[in-house]
Protein backbone atom coordinates (compact mmCIF):
# COMPACT_ATOMS: atom_id res chain seq x y z
CA UNK A 1 0.00 0.00 0.00
CA UNK A 2 1.18 3.52 -0.64
CA UNK A 3 3.09 5.62 2.29
CA UNK A 4 0.36 6.97 4.71
CA UNK A 5 0.26 10.70 5.95
CA UNK A 6 1.59 11.15 9.21
CA UNK A 7 0.34 13.15 11.96
CA UNK A 8 -1.78 13.35 15.49
CA UNK A 9 -4.71 15.32 14.44
CA UNK A 10 -8.12 16.29 15.92
CA UNK A 11 -10.53 17.64 13.57
CA UNK A 12 -12.56 19.27 16.56
CA UNK A 13 -11.93 21.79 18.66
CA UNK A 14 -12.15 20.67 22.75
CA UNK A 15 -15.32 23.06 22.76
CA UNK A 16 -16.61 20.56 20.16
CA UNK A 17 -15.54 17.35 21.42
CA UNK A 18 -17.15 18.02 24.76
CA UNK A 19 -19.93 18.92 23.13
CA UNK A 20 -20.16 15.30 21.70
CA UNK A 21 -19.45 13.50 24.79
CA UNK A 22 -22.00 15.59 26.79
CA UNK A 23 -24.71 14.39 23.97
CA UNK A 24 -23.55 10.31 24.29
CA UNK A 25 -22.85 10.08 28.21
CA UNK A 26 -24.73 13.29 30.44
CA UNK A 27 -28.20 11.31 30.33
CA UNK A 28 -26.49 8.36 31.93
CA UNK A 29 -24.58 10.37 34.14
CA UNK A 30 -27.74 12.33 35.54
CA UNK A 31 -29.34 8.85 35.67
CA UNK A 32 -26.59 7.04 37.86
CA UNK A 33 -25.82 9.33 40.28
CA UNK A 34 -29.55 9.99 41.01
CA UNK A 35 -29.79 6.29 41.52
CA UNK A 36 -26.55 6.23 43.82
CA UNK A 37 -27.09 8.99 45.74
CA UNK A 38 -28.59 7.08 48.99
CA UNK A 39 -26.22 4.49 48.51
CA UNK A 40 -23.29 7.18 48.97
CA UNK A 41 -25.24 9.08 51.75
CA UNK A 42 -25.27 6.17 54.13
CA UNK A 43 -21.66 5.32 53.16
CA UNK A 44 -20.80 8.68 54.38
CA UNK A 45 -23.24 7.94 57.19
CA UNK A 46 -20.68 5.66 58.67
CA UNK A 47 -17.50 7.11 57.81
CA UNK A 48 -15.95 9.84 55.60
CA UNK A 49 -15.72 8.32 51.73
CA UNK A 50 -14.39 11.22 50.52
CA UNK A 51 -11.01 10.94 48.73
CA UNK A 52 -9.68 13.92 50.61
CA UNK A 53 -8.88 11.19 53.68
CA UNK A 54 -6.38 9.52 51.49
CA UNK A 55 -3.86 12.47 50.92
CA UNK A 56 -1.28 12.52 53.89
CA UNK A 57 0.50 15.34 52.62
CA UNK A 58 3.63 13.49 52.24
CA UNK A 59 5.76 11.41 49.36
CA UNK A 60 4.40 8.71 48.75
CA UNK A 61 7.21 7.65 46.50
CA UNK A 62 6.53 5.66 43.13
CA UNK A 63 4.15 4.41 41.50
CA UNK A 64 2.35 3.05 38.37
CA UNK A 65 -0.58 3.37 36.16
CA UNK A 66 -1.65 0.35 34.16
CA UNK A 67 -3.31 1.36 30.48
CA UNK A 68 -5.20 -1.39 28.70
CA UNK A 69 -2.67 -1.23 25.71
CA UNK A 70 -1.24 -4.31 23.75
CA UNK A 71 2.28 -3.21 25.24
CA UNK A 72 1.32 -4.38 28.85
CA UNK A 73 1.64 -7.75 27.94
CA UNK A 74 5.26 -7.13 27.99
CA UNK A 75 5.52 -5.84 31.36
CA UNK A 76 3.08 -6.86 33.65
CA UNK A 77 5.14 -10.37 34.52
CA UNK A 78 7.11 -7.74 36.36
CA UNK A 79 4.45 -6.34 38.65
CA UNK A 80 5.04 -9.09 41.25
CA UNK A 81 8.56 -7.64 42.20
CA UNK A 82 7.01 -3.92 42.03
CA UNK A 83 7.54 -2.56 45.52
CA UNK A 84 5.10 0.80 45.02
CA UNK A 85 1.63 1.17 44.55
CA UNK A 86 -0.27 0.18 41.39
CA UNK A 87 -3.05 2.30 40.06
CA UNK A 88 -5.20 0.06 37.67
CA UNK A 89 -8.50 0.64 35.66
CA UNK A 90 -11.54 -2.07 35.85
CA UNK A 91 -10.47 -3.30 32.82
CA UNK A 92 -7.01 -4.53 33.67
CA UNK A 93 -6.95 -4.89 37.05
CA UNK A 94 -7.35 -8.87 37.01
CA UNK A 95 -4.47 -8.66 34.50
CA UNK A 96 -2.33 -7.14 37.76
CA UNK A 97 -3.39 -9.29 40.06
CA UNK A 98 -2.38 -12.78 38.10
CA UNK A 99 0.87 -11.49 37.84
CA UNK A 100 1.35 -11.47 41.09
CA UNK A 101 0.50 -7.78 42.29
CA UNK A 102 -3.44 -6.66 43.24
CA UNK A 103 -3.63 -3.40 42.63
CA UNK A 104 -3.36 -1.26 45.44
CA UNK A 105 -5.97 1.83 44.03
CA UNK A 106 -8.98 0.57 41.40
CA UNK A 107 -10.11 3.73 39.47
CA UNK A 108 -13.35 3.43 38.19
CA UNK A 109 -14.12 5.96 35.76
CA UNK A 110 -15.92 5.00 33.18
CA UNK A 111 -19.91 5.29 33.93
CA UNK A 112 -20.93 2.45 31.30
CA UNK A 113 -22.31 -0.81 32.32
CA UNK A 114 -19.14 -3.25 31.18
CA UNK A 115 -17.08 -2.07 34.57
CA UNK A 116 -19.29 -4.77 37.28
CA UNK A 117 -18.50 -7.57 34.53
CA UNK A 118 -14.41 -6.73 34.19
CA UNK A 119 -14.38 -6.55 38.70
CA UNK A 120 -16.57 -9.45 39.37
CA UNK A 121 -15.06 -12.89 40.57
CA UNK A 122 -12.48 -11.42 42.89
CA UNK A 123 -11.73 -10.72 46.47
CA UNK A 124 -11.01 -7.08 46.65
CA UNK A 125 -9.28 -6.71 49.73
CA UNK A 126 -6.34 -4.55 50.55
CA UNK A 127 -7.48 -2.55 47.33
CA UNK A 128 -8.91 0.64 47.14
CA UNK A 129 -11.76 2.00 44.64
CA UNK A 130 -11.45 5.35 43.42
CA UNK A 131 -14.91 6.71 41.92
CA UNK A 132 -17.61 9.37 41.56
CA UNK A 133 -21.55 8.83 41.64
CA UNK A 134 -22.36 8.81 38.24
CA UNK A 135 -20.27 5.16 37.84
CA UNK A 136 -22.78 2.64 36.86
CA UNK A 137 -24.70 1.24 40.16
CA UNK A 138 -24.00 -1.78 40.58
CA UNK A 139 -20.67 -1.32 40.58
CA UNK A 140 -21.32 0.55 44.11
CA UNK A 141 -23.90 -1.87 45.13
CA UNK A 142 -21.51 -4.97 44.45
CA UNK A 143 -18.24 -3.39 45.93
CA UNK A 144 -17.64 -4.91 49.29
CA UNK A 145 -14.30 -3.15 50.22
CA UNK A 146 -13.05 0.11 50.86
CA UNK A 147 -13.84 2.66 48.34
CA UNK A 148 -13.34 6.64 48.40
CA UNK A 149 -15.24 9.60 46.15
CA UNK A 150 -14.12 12.57 44.38
CA UNK A 151 -16.84 14.74 42.39
CA UNK A 152 -16.49 14.45 38.07
CA UNK A 153 -15.54 18.19 37.09
CA UNK A 154 -16.54 18.90 33.45
CA UNK A 155 -16.43 22.58 32.38
CA UNK A 156 -19.46 24.38 31.25
CA UNK A 157 -22.60 22.64 32.30
CA UNK A 158 -24.61 23.72 34.92
CA UNK A 159 -25.29 19.85 35.79
CA UNK A 160 -21.04 19.62 37.07
CA UNK A 161 -20.57 23.29 38.03
CA UNK A 162 -24.06 23.80 40.14
CA UNK A 163 -26.03 20.77 40.95
CA UNK A 164 -23.65 17.89 41.80
CA UNK A 165 -21.66 20.47 44.02
CA UNK A 166 -24.73 21.27 45.61
CA UNK A 167 -25.54 17.46 45.91
CA UNK A 168 -22.58 16.49 47.45
CA UNK A 169 -21.66 19.21 50.00
CA UNK A 170 -19.07 21.20 47.61
CA UNK A 171 -21.10 24.12 46.93
CA UNK A 172 -20.47 28.03 48.71
CA UNK A 173 -24.30 27.77 50.22
CA UNK A 174 -23.05 25.20 52.65
CA UNK A 175 -20.31 27.54 53.72
CA UNK A 176 -23.16 29.66 55.25
CA UNK A 177 -25.02 26.41 56.67
CA UNK A 178 -23.15 23.82 57.35
CA UNK A 179 -26.16 21.84 58.96
CA UNK A 180 -26.87 21.68 55.02
CA UNK A 181 -24.43 19.37 54.31
CA UNK A 182 -24.81 16.25 52.24
CA UNK A 183 -22.36 13.67 51.85
CA UNK A 184 -19.24 15.85 52.19
CA UNK A 185 -17.18 14.69 48.94
CA UNK A 186 -14.94 17.81 49.07
CA UNK A 187 -12.60 16.80 46.13
CA UNK A 188 -13.46 17.27 42.04
CA UNK A 189 -11.18 16.02 39.31
CA UNK A 190 -11.04 17.08 35.74
CA UNK A 191 -12.62 14.71 33.25
CA UNK A 192 -10.19 13.87 31.38
CA UNK A 193 -11.95 11.42 29.00
CA UNK A 194 -10.29 8.36 30.09
CA UNK A 195 -9.65 6.52 33.28
CA UNK A 196 -5.46 6.75 33.10
CA UNK A 197 -5.33 10.56 32.99
CA UNK A 198 -7.93 10.25 35.70
CA UNK A 199 -5.25 7.99 37.76
CA UNK A 200 -2.81 10.29 37.04
CA UNK A 201 -4.70 13.27 38.43
CA UNK A 202 -5.68 11.15 41.52
CA UNK A 203 -2.20 9.77 41.63
CA UNK A 204 -0.51 13.58 41.73
CA UNK A 205 -3.05 14.44 44.35
CA UNK A 206 -2.06 11.91 46.72
CA UNK A 207 1.32 13.01 46.82
CA UNK A 208 3.00 10.33 44.33
CA UNK A 209 6.02 11.63 43.50
CA UNK A 210 6.84 9.48 39.95
CA UNK A 211 4.10 7.58 38.27
CA UNK A 212 4.83 4.81 35.70
CA UNK A 213 3.16 4.38 32.61
CA UNK A 214 2.35 1.11 31.01
CA UNK A 215 0.66 0.01 29.42
CA UNK A 216 -0.38 3.48 28.11
CA UNK A 217 -0.43 2.88 23.99
CA UNK A 218 -3.07 5.46 22.70
CA UNK A 219 -2.91 3.00 19.00
CA UNK A 220 -2.49 -0.32 18.05
CA UNK A 221 1.56 -0.86 17.82
CA UNK A 222 0.61 -5.00 16.87
CA UNK A 223 -0.48 -4.28 13.77
CA UNK A 224 -0.66 -7.82 12.14
CA UNK A 225 -1.77 -7.41 8.71
CA UNK A 226 -3.73 -4.41 6.92
CA UNK A 227 -6.55 -4.24 4.33
CA UNK A 228 -7.42 -0.78 3.01
CA UNK A 229 -11.55 -0.98 2.53
CA UNK A 230 -11.79 1.56 0.14
CA UNK A 231 -15.55 1.31 0.09
CA UNK A 232 -15.36 3.79 3.41
CA UNK A 233 -12.16 5.41 1.99
CA UNK A 234 -12.94 9.03 3.87
CA UNK A 235 -10.25 11.36 2.35
CA UNK A 236 -6.63 10.86 3.98
CA UNK A 237 -8.06 8.07 6.17
CA UNK A 238 -8.56 4.40 6.50
CA UNK A 239 -11.03 2.86 7.69
CA UNK A 240 -10.33 -0.52 9.89
CA UNK A 241 -8.05 -3.47 9.80
CA UNK A 242 -8.19 -7.47 9.33
CA UNK A 243 -5.62 -7.97 11.85
CA UNK A 244 -5.52 -5.58 14.70
CA UNK A 245 -4.68 -5.85 18.24
CA UNK A 246 -6.42 -3.65 20.72
CA UNK A 247 -6.07 -4.60 23.58
CA UNK A 248 -3.76 -6.29 26.32
CA UNK A 249 -4.61 -9.98 27.24
CA UNK A 250 -7.08 -10.65 29.48
CA UNK A 251 -8.34 -12.80 32.41
CA UNK A 252 -11.56 -14.31 34.05
CA UNK A 253 -12.18 -15.88 37.54
CA UNK A 254 -13.61 -19.06 36.48
CA UNK A 255 -15.65 -20.30 39.63
CA UNK A 256 -13.15 -23.33 40.86
CA UNK A 257 -10.68 -20.29 41.88
CA UNK A 258 -8.52 -20.35 39.07
CA UNK A 259 -8.01 -18.04 36.35
CA UNK A 260 -9.05 -18.01 32.69
CA UNK A 261 -6.76 -16.62 30.21
CA UNK A 262 -8.86 -14.55 27.18
CA UNK A 263 -6.73 -13.30 24.06
CA UNK A 264 -6.17 -9.88 23.15
CA UNK A 265 -8.94 -8.53 21.22
CA UNK A 266 -7.72 -8.60 17.20
CA UNK A 267 -10.37 -7.78 14.49
CA UNK A 268 -11.06 -4.34 12.52
CA UNK A 269 -11.19 -1.47 13.95
CA UNK A 270 -14.90 0.46 13.46
CA UNK A 271 -13.10 4.06 12.75
CA UNK A 272 -10.68 5.70 11.08
CA UNK A 273 -7.05 5.39 11.50
CA UNK A 274 -4.24 7.24 10.62
CA UNK A 275 -0.27 6.76 11.26
CA UNK A 276 0.20 8.97 14.17
CA UNK A 277 3.90 11.22 14.32
CA UNK A 278 5.84 8.20 15.55
CA UNK A 279 3.91 5.50 12.98
CA UNK A 280 2.15 3.47 14.76
CA UNK A 281 -1.70 3.27 14.02
CA UNK A 282 -4.00 5.16 15.96
CA UNK A 283 -7.52 7.14 16.24
CA UNK A 284 -8.63 10.68 16.65
CA UNK A 285 -10.25 9.30 19.96
CA UNK A 286 -6.86 7.96 20.99
CA UNK A 287 -5.31 11.02 20.49
CA UNK A 288 -8.08 13.23 22.15
CA UNK A 289 -6.49 10.73 25.53
CA UNK A 290 -3.32 11.87 24.65
CA UNK A 291 -4.34 15.44 24.12
CA UNK A 292 -5.78 14.92 27.56
CA UNK A 293 -2.68 13.70 29.04
CA UNK A 294 -0.28 16.33 27.99
CA UNK A 295 -2.73 18.89 28.90
CA UNK A 296 -2.48 17.45 33.09
CA UNK A 297 1.08 16.92 32.82
CA UNK A 298 1.43 20.44 31.43
CA UNK A 299 -0.72 22.15 34.12
CA UNK A 300 -0.15 19.50 37.01
CA UNK A 301 3.38 18.51 36.82
CA UNK A 302 3.33 15.18 37.54
CA UNK A 303 6.52 13.20 37.16
CA UNK A 304 6.27 11.23 34.47
CA UNK A 305 7.49 8.54 32.65
CA UNK A 306 6.65 6.23 29.74
CA UNK A 307 7.04 2.78 29.46
CA UNK A 308 4.48 1.91 27.10
CA UNK A 309 4.94 0.94 23.31
CA UNK A 310 2.17 3.59 21.59
CA UNK A 311 2.71 6.96 20.38
CA UNK A 312 3.49 9.26 23.39
CA UNK A 313 7.25 10.54 22.32
CA UNK A 314 7.29 12.98 24.45
CA UNK A 315 8.23 11.57 27.56
CA UNK A 316 11.45 9.61 29.14
CA UNK A 317 10.60 6.53 27.94
CA UNK A 318 12.04 3.85 30.41
CA UNK A 319 12.12 -0.36 30.40
CA UNK A 320 9.85 -1.10 33.06
CA UNK A 321 12.08 -4.08 34.00
CA UNK A 322 14.96 -1.52 35.12
CA UNK A 323 12.39 0.45 36.72
CA UNK A 324 11.27 -2.42 39.26
CA UNK A 325 14.67 -3.95 39.43
CA UNK A 326 15.36 -0.11 40.93
CA UNK A 327 12.17 0.09 42.43
CA UNK A 328 11.66 3.33 40.80
CA UNK A 329 14.72 5.62 42.44
CA UNK A 330 16.76 7.41 40.49
CA UNK A 331 15.19 8.32 37.41
CA UNK A 332 15.00 12.15 36.44
CA UNK A 333 12.02 13.36 34.94
CA UNK A 334 11.95 16.31 33.06
CA UNK A 335 12.37 20.06 34.33
CA UNK A 336 9.10 21.99 34.68
CA UNK A 337 10.23 24.48 31.75
CA UNK A 338 10.93 21.25 29.57
CA UNK A 339 7.50 19.51 30.10
CA UNK A 340 6.14 23.33 29.07
CA UNK A 341 8.36 23.22 25.72
CA UNK A 342 7.24 19.58 25.01
CA UNK A 343 3.59 19.50 26.01
CA UNK A 344 3.57 22.97 24.00
CA UNK A 345 5.36 21.76 20.73
CA UNK A 346 2.29 18.99 20.78
CA UNK A 347 -0.30 20.75 20.84
CA UNK A 348 0.87 23.22 18.38
CA UNK A 349 1.22 20.40 15.85
CA UNK A 350 -2.36 18.89 16.79
CA UNK A 351 -3.43 22.39 15.99
CA UNK A 352 -1.30 22.97 12.74
CA UNK A 353 -2.43 19.66 11.67
CA UNK A 354 -5.68 20.11 12.25
CA UNK A 355 -5.62 23.71 10.52
CA UNK A 356 -3.71 22.16 7.24
CA UNK A 357 -6.63 19.46 7.10
CA UNK A 358 -9.55 22.26 6.99
CA UNK A 359 -7.61 24.89 5.19
CA UNK A 360 -9.95 24.23 2.01
CA UNK A 361 -13.20 23.12 4.40
CA UNK A 362 -16.33 25.46 4.04
CA UNK A 363 -17.76 24.55 7.36
CA UNK A 364 -16.59 23.32 10.58
CA UNK A 365 -19.51 20.86 10.72
CA UNK A 366 -17.54 18.73 8.04
CA UNK A 367 -16.31 15.98 10.64
CA UNK A 368 -14.66 12.14 10.88
CA UNK A 369 -17.45 9.98 11.64
CA UNK A 370 -15.35 8.48 14.45
CA UNK A 371 -16.13 11.49 16.42
CA UNK A 372 -20.13 10.58 16.09
CA UNK A 373 -19.66 8.42 18.96
CA UNK A 374 -17.67 8.14 22.05
CA UNK A 375 -17.15 5.12 24.16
Amino acid sequence: MEEEVRGEKLTQTQDERNKHILQAWLPRWIINTCMNFSGILQDFQREDHSILTLKTGEDRGPCVVLGSGPSLDKAAPFLKDWKGAVFAAASNAKIATVWGHKPEYICVFDGGTSVYDQLRGVNWRGTTLLTHPAVNPNVLQAWKWRKRYYLMMHPGHTWFQETNPLAFGLHPVYEQDFSLRPPWIRVSILNGGCTVVNAVQIAKFLGYSSIYLLGVDFGYPEVEGFEKDESVHHGEELYGTEKIVNRCTNWNRKWWGGWEKRNPWVGKINRPIHLSDNGIWTTEEQIDYKLALMAVWKIDKPQLFDCSDGIITEMPKLDFKEVVEKNGRGFVGLPDEEVNRVTNDFLSRVQKVRDERDEHRESEEVRSPDLQRVE
